[in-house]
């Protein structure tokens, strides 16, 4: 391992011209980088991409262009680089063939005390001293190996695509972009495209489209105006809304309409009128019942629940419905109950266990889930459908 140039800056010798100069010297583009520091907002530009580095964050990157964009000055402030050949070692090739191989960086939290003691090694600049300096830089990129393969063992993958699901329920009107999410997640849009594709079966942004389809179809049916819905999910007119829609739902989002519309003859709006009063007579007898009772859509969005799982959430129904498990409870009860409705939804198979929840007022309860996937008339899945019996008294 060999430190080719080290850059370390503080305060008020973080000169523009400087800085530019020595960053963009040629010489250095065939090194690896690793760069950090404790601005609260640093904006490095690598290749073709920006990458925002907050507070305390430190990334590593590939051998490329990096040039330095933009960085909040102020006393304190402090930033540096260490640029580096790989040399002879082992251990750490799979940090450093994975960034050089795809061009992708790799950010890290909370590492970038790293160069208060690189500044303290390189200020003594002895010969000793720069062999500690190598050491460290080595040890560091040890540490990163590490995270790397719990990343790749699927833990880090997990985090990834909960929050990336996360953030598309909650931005259903187009405004994200797979950029977004990558920064967000302190990861590259590659990468992430990646995780999520071996998670979910189908790339991230193919993923949010149908999500905002799926919304925009049932926004249609409750009466909304198509240019209204159009607006709310993020297209710039009525005429690619209609486009996307139809390569989503087979018909243009008028004939799905008049489909849906067109269906309802008198005998059917007398069917739906008793079929809403069965509908309601049915809400209220699952509402008398003390076990959980809940059904998700295939993107695991709640949207039809009893009063025993709006205790659990502690929330009404209307508060519920359309929302998500990562929207009502906390993380670790969320990523529990989501894990097991993707087995469901990639297995198409009834899944039971036990666990423990916390309600609201703080009461912990042991609960047994049974869910199955559910599925209409012509077989196509519809979502997951379960029930969940307190058993607290057994345990």
């Amino acid at each position: 391992m060999h430190i080719t140039e080290l850059i370390l800056l503080r305060g008020a010798r973080l000169d523009d011209a400087n800085w530019a100069m020595r960053f963009a010297s040629p010489r250095l583009d065939k090194c690896f980088c690793l760069l950090g520091g404790n601005a609260a907002s640093t904006v490095i530009s690598f290749n073709t991409q920006n990458i925002l580095l907050g507070p305390n964050q430190m990334a590593l990157l590939p051998p490329g262009r990096v040039a330095l964009e933009r960085l909040q000055r102020e006393e304190g402030v402090f930033l540096g680089a260490v640029f580096f050949y790989p040399g002879f070692f082992t251990g750490v090739e799979n940090v450093l063939s994975l960034l050089e191989k795809n061009s992708e960086f790799l950010i890290v939290e909370d590492m970038w005390q790293v160069f208060s003691q690189f500044e303290e090694y390189i200020r003594n600049g002895g010969v000793l001293e720069m062999q500690a300096a190598n050491h460290l830089l080595c040890s560091f990129l040890y540490r990163l190996a590490t995270l790397v393969k719990e990343d790749q063992a699927g833990g880090g993958a997990d985090r990834h695509v909960e929050t990336a699901l996360e953030l598309m329920h909650m931005h259903q009107d187009g405004s994200l972009t797979l950029e977004d999410i990558g920064a967000a997640l302190h990861v590259s849009p590659a990468h992430f495209g990646r995780i999520f594709r071996d998670k979910m079966g189908m790339p991230p942004m193919k993923y949010y489209k149908r999500l905002m389809m799926n919304n925009a179809a049932a926004l249609i049916l409750r009466g909304h105006k198509i240019k209204d819905v159009a607006e709310k999910t993020g297209f710039y007119n009525d005429a690619h809304f209609s486009q996307q829609f139809k390569q989503f739902m087979g018909v243009p989002p008028r004939e799905y309409k008049l489909e849906h519309l067109a269906g309802l003859t008198a005998k059917n709006l007398e069917n739906a009128r008793s079929l809403s009063i069965m509908s309601s007579m049915l809400q209220e007898v699952i509402d008398a019942m003390p076990d959980l009772i809940f059904f998700k859509d295939v993107f695991l969005v709640i949207r039809m629940c009893n009063q025993a799982f709006c205790d659990l959430a502690g929330k009404s129904r209307e508060q519920i419905i359309g929302l998500t498990d990562l929207n009502l409870f906390p993380p670790d009860m969320a990523k529990s109950f989501r894990e097991r409705d993707e087995i469901i939804i990639k297995t198409l198979q009834p899944h039971s266990n036990a666990e423990w929840v916390t309600y609201p007022d703080g009461r912990k309860a042991l609960l047994e889930a049974f869910k199955a996937p559910y599925f209409d008339t012509q077989g196509e899945l519809l979502g997951v459908v379960g029930v969940s019996r307190d058993i607290t008294a057994r345990s």
